[in-house]
């Protein structure tokens, strides 16, 4: 009996690979996540970069659906006024007449329409540049509307960090309409 060899055990034959193996399940998991952070870093900035374009998509209309509703005013120019610039001034705003609650003529409601249409560009809470909690709508955007008869074209630009190149790109949306 005592000719009889043992067999090692396959535990004793396997020491280290266990180790082994864990070592490549964490190297596995670490590249994973790190994938996933990355994922979710391009996820949240093209979400920025998709509510900026809404914003602007929005704000066009709104104007567009201002002009429309005061037609006569809108091809005499009183809309040609609006003009922001990417630090926020409003290049000649006009002032609010303040008529809304009294009523406006189709020159007051012009103004009035042109000064918040601005306001919302530049503020959108509705407080004002000097109120605590300004914020605009679009960071840095610039505004410009251009008549040609009754053709009006409305150009919104703005920049948007790209963390992939690590600059600056300049957006814009275009709008062209007929009165």
């Amino acid at each position: 009996m005592n000719n009889i060899k043992k067999r090692p055990s396959l535990l004793s034959q396997s020491n280290g690979f266990t180790l082994i193996e864990v070592l490549v399940a964490v190297l596995v998991l670490a590249i994973g996540l790190l994938g996933m952070a990355s994922l979710q870093l391009i996820s949240t900035q093209s979400s920025s970069s998709a509510l900026t374009r809404s914003q602007a998509t929005m704000l066009a209309y709104d104007l567009a659906e201002r002009m429309r509703q005061n037609r006569t005013e809108a091809i005499s120019g009183s809309y040609d006024v609006i003009k922001v610039d990417a630090s926020g001034d409003q290049d000649n705003a006009p002032a609010s007449p303040n008529c809304i609650q009294i009523g406006c003529n189709s020159g007051q409601l012009a103004q009035q329409d042109v000064r918040e249409w601005l306001d919302n560009i530049t503020d959108i809470a509705g407080i004002g540049v000097d109120g605590a909690a300004w914020r605009p709508s679009i960071a840095g955007a610039t505004a410009v509307i251009t008549r040609n008869n009754n053709e009006f074209t409305l150009l919104l630009s703005w920049n948007e960090a790209d963390s992939a190149e690590n600059r600056d790109i300049t957006r814009s949306y275009r709008m062209e309409f007929d009165l």
